[in-house]
């Protein structure tokens, strides 16, 4: 069995995989100051509340953007089954080719998920991963990581406009019942969830008017579930796309 973790940087997830199917899976807070003895402790429970012997874990893969977290689950590894744990980087065989200016800084979640969309189409695909923050990568229909977008997440957006105006508060991200508030809470909801959707439309649409070929779009993340009735552009939405990369990643390079 295959254990796959993606550090990120409010939580990790992770997941067992036997042979190519998820058989369980779980989230832990993504702490800067956890050691590896703390995520250690974590994944045994983990594996015990769902029966599966650490015996049965043959490898480790993961991909992470916490460089201080990625030393811990190093050493995780090695004291979980005795062998190196491998971690997503553009030196391994991915499957697709990285054409950007410094292929070492692109985020190895970004490069998981990209490798994951490719891997289920091998077409053109433009991928947009909405966590913490949002990513949107396009991969060529030859498999070449042309790059890609970097900006706010919904929650970031939500939490600069509350932290930097001293009348307004936090609110859930979801969607009021009208485009137009009636009261400060729905007027909130609405521009930030709204103008999230149009940030995203916008983007999409300007990176489809540079190609040639059309693109195949693939979407995934923490708040993924809210948004699918209102990006209609958008026909896949994929919960366990990064998880499934790591496999993809892994199947190509284990020894």
């Amino acid at each position: 069995m295959l254990l796959a973790f993606d550090i990120g940087n409010t939580k990790v997830s992770t997941a067992v995989f036997q042979d190519s199917s998820i058989i369980h899976r779980g989230k832990f807070p993504s702490r800067r100051s956890g050691t590896a003895i703390d995520y250690q402790q974590q994944i045994a429970e983990f594996l015990l509340s769902s029966k599966i012997s650490l015996s049965t874990i043959e490898d480790v893969i993961f991909s992470s953007v916490v460089p201080e977290l990625s030393v811990a689950f190093h050493k995780m590894a090695q004291n979980l089954i005795g062998k190196k744990a491998i971690q997503v980087s553009p030196d391994l065989n991915l499957g697709i080719r990285l054409d950007v200016d410094f292929p070492e800084k692109v985020g190895q979640d970004r490069i998981a998920t990209a490798v994951a969309a490719y891997e289920m189409f091998h077409e053109c695909v433009i991928v947009l991963d909405m966590g913490t923050a949002t990513t949107i990568d396009l991969v060529s229909q030859d498999g070449i990581f042309q790059g890609g977008i970097i900006c706010p997440g919904m929650g970031i957006l939500s939490n600069v406009l509350t932290k930097n105006t001293s009348q307004l508060f936090q609110v859930p991200l979801e969607p009021p019942v009208h485009v137009i508030g009636k009261n400060t809470e729905d007027c909130l909801k609405s521009g930030i969830f709204f103008g999230y959707i149009g940030m995203i439309r916008s983007l999409i649409q300007q990176i489809i008017t540079t190609l040639d070929e059309s693109p195949v779009l693939v979407a995934t993340g923490g708040i993924a579930a809210i948004l699918k009735t209102h990006i209609p552009e958008i026909p896949h939405w994929i919960d366990d796309l990064l998880l499934t990369g790591l496999l993809n990643i892994y199947q190509k390079n284990r020894n």
